[in-house]
């Protein structure tokens, strides 16, 4: 009860990953940002970034994050990379669930874990299925983590208030072109997926600011609408090389 609103939302939010999930800190700071989590100052004197970041310092302090220990000496200098992941004990994820209560949701085997009325994050612990009551619950969520899961892709695209889509690791060759109506998405990370091409719908997401593409060793090329993203921040690539990169690229000025 002490906490700020914007921490308090913060970290119940956490309660999406995985018990003993390792979070990268980067990525969770933009989800934050993504969400509206982050209020910015008066006179926009410092970054949402920046104050998300400094939410997550706290949270930290706190102790309901801790880092990962890392027992092999080859890596201790992963620091410096800005690689260091983190966690939630368990204990503490219980607590963050409890406050959370039906606003994040788990989908195992084809269920839910509460009320769906009241969801507006939902992560997969099993392969995903498509009864009735996920169908109706995906048309208000917000932010959506696959996990590697199998999925079906064009269920989750119903959902239009979708912010945050995270689709690391899935088993997808490619998204639907319906993923340009998702007008609300902020952030989209399909990093370390068979994926081989993008939509050119894919400039309709005027308010993308973040594209994880890291890791995608069947991604060839990227299409030329891709330089429509006059709001995109973060366009991660790293691992993947394709083999053409559009002429206008340079157009993405932030």
């Amino acid at each position: 009860d002490l906490m700020a609103p914007s921490v308090k939302q913060c970290f119940v939010y956490c309660s999406v990953f995985p018990r003993s999930h390792e979070i990268d800190r980067d990525k969770l700071i933009q989800q934050w940002v993504a969400l509206g989590f982050i209020e910015p100052t008066k006179y926009r004197s410092e970054s949402l970034f920046d104050r998300a970041d400094d939410c997550f310092e706290h949270l930290l302090w706190m102790s309901f994050l801790q880092e990962v220990e890392e027992h092999d000496l080859s890596k201790k200098e992963l620091e410096e990379d800005g690689n260091v992941k983190y966690m939630i004990h368990e204990l503490v994820h219980d607590l963050a669930q409890s406050v959370a209560r039906d606003e994040v949701q788990t989908i195992t085997s084809n269920q839910v874990n509460g009320h769906t009325e009241g969801c507006c994050y939902v992560s997969l612990a099993d392969d995903m299925g498509a009864p009735e009551v996920i169908q109706s619950m995906f048309r208000r969520v917000r932010a959506f983590h696959s996990w590697g899961y199998n999925l079906d892709i064009k269920l989750v695209l119903q959902s239009r208030c979708l912010r945050v889509l995270d689709l690391g690791g899935s088993p997808i060759t490619e998204l639907p072109q319906m993923v340009g109506k998702l007008k609300h998405l902020r952030y989209l990370d399909v990093s370390s997926s068979p994926i081989e091409t993008l939509p050119n719908s894919i400039s309709s997401l005027h308010n993308l600011h973040t594209l994880y593409l890291s890791n995608c060793s069947n991604l060839c090329t990227l299409p030329m609408s891709i330089c429509n993203l006059q709001n995109l921040e973060t366009l991660n690539l790293s691992a993947c090389s394709p083999q053409n990169l559009p002429d206008a690229i340079g157009n993405l000025q932030n």
